[in-house]
């Protein structure tokens, strides 16, 4: 599966965004405008890295082109902001998830939030804000809250 755009008219015929032989692309979202943003593997290593595309100019970007390092979206910020999104990344420790913002049009990572190690899930309010922390052994979870980012959980 492949990514491809379409005025809503359809009087023109659909331009193709992505050229992915090996894996389907199976999530994706638009950011803003002009982009779409979507995660991949490759050859079925689970290390998924972030992508976007341009619909106008076609450029395609790693956005965590992290070798051995798996990255997920947290949040697509969509009420926020066109230029940043929340993820997940297991780049300083492979068993354990951080939090970043990521622009994706700069391509900067900023460290919101790091892991201690026993967190196995995140989530944020409506104002992309991470409130809530989740910790599970497999049976048991445990649901960790702040009022404000400037709290601990």
């Amino acid at each position: 599966l492949n990514i491809f755009v379409q005025s809503i008219d359809m009087k023109s015929k659909p331009k193709r965004l992505t050229s992915v032989i090996d894996r389907d692309i199976t999530g994706y979202f638009w950011k803003g405008n002009s982009d779409i943003i979507y995660s991949r593997d490759f050859a079925g290593d689970e290390n998924f890295q972030i992508f976007s595309v341009n619909i106008k100019t076609k450029v395609l970007k790693s956005l965590t082109p992290f070798k051995g390092v798996r990255s997920g979206i947290l949040d697509d910020l969509e009420d926020i902001s066109d230029d940043e999104i929340l993820i997940t990344m297991n780049q300083r420790v492979k068993e354990v998830f951080d939090v970043y913002r990521l622009n994706i049009k700069t391509g900067e990572l900023k460290l919101l939030v790091q892991n201690p190690g026993n967190i196995t899930d995140w989530m944020t309010d409506h104002d992309g804000k991470i409130r809530m922390a989740i910790s599970t052994d497999g049976v048991i979870s445990t649901i960790f809250y702040r009022n404000s980012v400037n709290e601990k959980f």
